[in-house]
Parts: structure tokens; sequence; C-alpha cells
């Protein structure tokens, strides 16, 4: 899958990510909290639900500079808008 660069970012080039299809329990099964932000919801699990993601501690340390309010922005991911939750 592609991530898109963030509006404002001139010059960036996409990143390939891999991308997991999950259910809302995968974290909390894996004993595996997020440190910033929320885990997925039983919410989150529903059809036409909000797309959402929780990031990577890589993933939040390159593209997005740590930065510790990442939660709650949006990122597009194969051209489609994803929030971003929490950080894995």
């Amino acid at each position: 899958e592609l991530i898109e660069p963030e509006p404002g970012r001139v010059g960036e080039e996409p990143d390939r990510v891999r991308v997991l299809l999950t259910s809302s329990e995968m974290l909390s099964v894996l004993g595996m909290p997020p440190r910033l932000g929320r885990d997925f919801l039983p919410e989150d699990d529903v059809a036409g639900a909000e797309r959402v993601a929780v990031i990577t501690d890589d993933l939040w340390r390159r593209r997005f500079g740590a930065d510790p309010t990442i939660v709650g922005r949006t990122a597009i991911i194969d051209a489609a808008p994803v929030s971003i939750v929490g950080r894995a």
C-alpha cells in the first residue's frame, strides 16, 4: 500500500507500507497496547465504519517525525483517507 505525503510537505514521495487488516482484538491478544492514542474498538470492525489505523513506531518516527500529535490526523493510504487512532 502507498501512504501519501501530508499536505504541505512538498517534494516528499509516497512511502510503501505494509497494511494488516485485523479485528479489534488483535493488539490486546498480543499484549501490545498502543503507546500513544487508543487501540482498535469493536465499532471499528463494523462494515462501513471509518477506516482507522494504529501505526508502527518505525512509521511514526520515519514518516511523521515522531510527532506526538499524530493521533486524530488523517493519512491517505492507497488514495483513501484513514484516521490515525494510535501508535503501537
